[in-house]
C-alpha cells in the first residue's frame, strides 16, 4: 500500500461523510446534531476496536 493510496482513501473518506452531513442539513435540519455526534460515537468506537486489534497483532495475540 503506498502513502497516495492511504491518503486517497482519507480523502475520501472525508469527502463521503461531509455529503452525508450535507444530505442530513437538506433533508432533516433539526437532525444535524445527534447524526454529527452520532458519526463522531462510530468513528471513536471504529477507531478503538482497529486499535485493540493492532496492538494485539503486534504482541502476537491475533
Amino acid at each position: 500500500m503506498s502513502v497516495g493510496l492511504g491518503v486517497a482513501s482519507i480523502l475520501a473518506s472525508f469527502l463521503m461523510l461531509s455529503l452525508a452531513l450535507l444530505a442530513v442539513r437538506v433533508l432533516a435540519a433539526e437532525k444535524v446534531l445527534p447524526f454529527g455526534c452520532a458519526m463522531v460515537a462510530a468513528f471513536l468506537l471504529f477507531w478503538a476496536v482497529e486499535a485493540v486489534r493492532g496492538w494485539m497483532a503486534a504482541n502476537g495475540r491475533l
